[in-house]
């Protein structure tokens, strides 16, 4: 991790319930203890760095969690009409925070998620939401914090989330705020 400028948090398995004090409901896939064991680790040396990171989907959850967060194990509203296929949604984003500056106040992002935020973790700020409440975005709360954004949709997918990758690489080129 000394040689790296950024952090990007993937998309992919669902984190260990015991990782945010709550056992595994029905509809959780079985965790992958060593990649939350290697991305908390690695979360922990880019904010101690103060090194930008960006959450996407399951690296979202994983910031909140860290900061004592919970998730909703299963929102069935938002899991995928058809298994593997990334839905087209339209979310509002707060047009005065990191996210609302890179994506607009209502981006089409491409969601699969059957997990989401249920209690958003302390020092972070819910800043884009599915029309139903569920928080589809967060950030760093001090907002003169290093870049510190999650994003529950995948941002990888679409047109209207390129600026929110642009910023990030531009944060990483800036370098450590700390």
């Amino acid at each position: 991790m000394e040689r790296v400028d950024a952090l990007l948090m993937s998309g992919g398995a669902d984190i260990d319930p015991a990782l945010y004090g709550a056992r595994p409901g029905e509809f959780v896939f079985p965790p992958h203890p060593a990649r939350d064991a290697a991305e908390l680790a690695a979360l922990a040396v880019a904010e101690r760095r103060g090194i930008p990171v960006l959450g996407v989907c399951r690296g979202l959850q994983l910031i909140s969690i860290t900061r004592g967060g919970t998730l909703d194990q299963h929102l069935p509203e938002h899991s995928p009409a058809v298994p593997g296929r990334y839905e087209p949604r339209t979310i509002r984003v707060k047009p005065d925070s990191l996210l609302g500056g890179a994506l607009g106040p209502s981006p089409t992002v491409y969601c699969h998620h059957h997990q989401g935020i249920d209690k958003l973790g302390a020092g972070l700020v819910a800043t884009a939401w599915s029309d139903d409440g569920v928080i589809e975005g967060a950030e760093a709360e001090d907002p003169s914090a290093p870049f510190l954004a999650g994003l529950q949709a995948h941002g990888e997918l679409g047109e209207d989330t390129v600026a929110l990758f642009e910023a990030f690489i531009e944060a990483a080129k800036a370098g450590p705020r700390r």
